[in-house]
């Protein structure tokens, strides 16, 4: 959907689900270079190591765990690196199924997170708030397209 808009891409082959480390070690190289340039607008890291351990475990699994506080990890150094005039957003882009699958139709599949993270704030937000049922995946363009200021996408 941004394709047209991007000026720099680094891919990464990402279909073997038992590899859970290499491509987000790899992009969390790229997203923390990118940082130091700081000439972007729009920065994307698709960190998937988490699919890759529900696939090949499942959802309770204690590599799901391990993944997640990976993932925690690099979200830290993002926002440590990045400047003051950022905003992070980061997000899930579907759920899984108990036995670590997704594609269908069930609430754990459609759900997924959404974390937004500006250094000094939102100017509407005071505190942390759990945004759960209003905001949906589907928003997800709208909001990016409107802090890029281009039409939201149909």
């Amino acid at each position: 959907m941004f394709a047209p808009y991007l000026t720099r891409v680094y891919p990464y082959p990402s279909f073997n689900v038992r590899d859970l480390d290499t491509l987000d070690n790899e992009v969390r190289k790229d997203l923390l270079n990118e940082l130091a340039l700081n000439n972007f607008t729009l920065l994307i890291g698709h960190i998937i190591g988490v699919d890759h351990a529900g696939h090949t475990f499942s959802a309770s699994h204690s590599e799901i765990e391990r993944k997640l506080n990976d993932s925690e990890a690099i979200v830290r150094e993002v926002i440590e690196k990045m400047d003051s005039d950022t905003v992070l957003i980061v997000c899930g882009d579907h759920g899984m199924t108990d036995d670590g699958n997704h594609g269908g139709a069930s609430k754990n599949e459609l759900r997924s997170a959404l974390f937004a993270y500006h250094k000094s704030g939102f100017p509407m937000r005071q505190n942390y708030e759990l945004i759960d049922d209003r905001v949906k995946q589907i928003d997800i363009a709208a909001i990016i397209s409107s802090i890029l200021e281009l039409p939201v996408p149909f």
